[in-house]
């Protein structure tokens, strides 16, 4: 983990507190709770796109992940029955963790669209994923 130091004013006094400037591919878990405890320079977020607005309306290329939590399997709830009213094929999906790839084409644009959804089950009285 890469740190840089920040000055923090607050009162009369100021100290300098490490910022996370570089996350490092194949961390562990114990280690990513260390580092999400400092503050996030802005550069740290170089290999994430942060979208504001519905989940379900970013474009094709992007994966969507939906995560279902045990209890809600049949998907009623909040974000994961908008998933599975809008890509009823979820339901068919058995496994813990599955892969769907929609295709689709149109003779009339010429095009071809893939859509690629990850359903994971997880257990929602678990701290960690």
């Amino acid at each position: 983990m890469q740190t840089s130091p920040t000055k923090v004013h607050g009162g009369t006094q100021a100290r300098t507190e490490s910022k996370v400037t570089e996350v490092p591919m194949g961390m562990d878990y114990n280690a990513w709770i260390e580092m999400a405890e400092h503050g996030w320079e802005e550069e740290a977020f170089k290999n994430t796109v942060i979208t504001v607005g519905i989940p379900l309306n970013t474009p094709e290329e992007i994966a969507k992940i939906v995560l279902v939590g045990e209890m809600d399997q049949d998907m009623n709830v909040g974000i994961t029955k908008s998933s599975r009213e809008t890509f009823p094929e979820l339901m068919q999906l058995k496994g813990d963790v599955e892969i769907m790839e929609l295709t689709s084409s149109s003779k009339r644009k010429g095009t071809i669209s893939r859509k690629r959804i990850i359903r994971a089950i997880y257990n929602e009285t678990e701290i960690d994923l």
